[in-house]
């Protein structure tokens, strides 16, 4: 069901703008585009039509659940373009997560990921860089406490929840995933925070572009934010 808050008049945050793409900020709960399976009504890609009054084309997804920069091309020359930067590994993309239990400074996990549409394993490359954690006096499972870390993730692939099943298979699920993750500590965070939302933030993206170098980059959400600071990652806001 779609949350109330996309109606007619719904605007996206539109971070840039040429004759050529449009970036824009995703909200969560929201699908990119719809798909034959989804009941949805109403996707990013409907009100961006509607906003630039213009037929867009998306150049690559974010699950419905995920936060921040999508990229959309105005014709198909400008999609063919970005997307052979996709197809290339030329495109660098940043994310922001919160995550279960205290993440190593720095690592990368290379495991190949099922794909269930092509009925293969696909290769898979994950790096990270944990920026802040903290423990909190919260009894959720058989332990007193618990620890997150905030981290930021940059995947070498784009395969379908590629950041997600790699946090579970490090035993870090990132807060809030029903699918992957830990169901008593969404369950927690759901009740104590009111909301049931994944915690994953498209933060940054990097695509070379004809002789440019196009550099996007969204803030964290507002609710985010709030988040951090009341886990005690003021660092982590500043």
């Amino acid at each position: 069901m779609n949350p109330i808050y996309f109606k007619e008049d719904y605007l996206l945050e539109i971070i840039h703008e040429d004759d050529q793409i449009a970036v824009i900020n995703k909200p969560a709960n929201i699908l990119t585009h719809l798909t034959k399976i989804s009941e949805d009504t109403i996707s990013v890609l409907d009100i961006l039509n509607r906003q630039l009054e213009r037929k867009m084309l998306p150049i690559h997804r974010l699950d419905r659940a995920t936060t921040g920069l999508l990229v959309f091309a105005k014709d198909a020359i400008a999609a063919e373009k970005i997307n052979e930067a996709f197809r290339s590994k030329k495109v660098k993309k940043t994310y922001h997560a919160i995550m279960r239990g205290y993440m190593e400074k720095t690592g990368f996990i290379d495991e190949p990921l099922f794909s269930e549409t092509k009925n293969v394993n696909q290769e898979a490359v994950s790096e990270w860089k944990c920026l802040e954690q903290n423990e909190l006096p919260w009894e959720i499972s058989r332990y007193p406490t618990s620890r997150y870390s905030f981290v930021a993730l940059f995947p070498q692939t784009g395969r379908h929840h590629q950041l997600r099943k790699h946090a579970a298979k490090l035993r870090h699920p990132i807060i809030g995933d029903r699918r992957h993750g830990d169901v008593k500590h969404n369950n927690f965070w759901r009740d104590k925070f009111g909301t049931n939302r994944l915690w994953l933030h498209a933060s940054k993206i990097e695509i070379p572009y004809e002789d440019r170098l196009l550099k996007f980059e969204a803030e964290l959400p507002n609710d985010y934010r709030m988040i951090l600071e009341a886990l005690g990652m003021k660092g982590a806001v500043d």
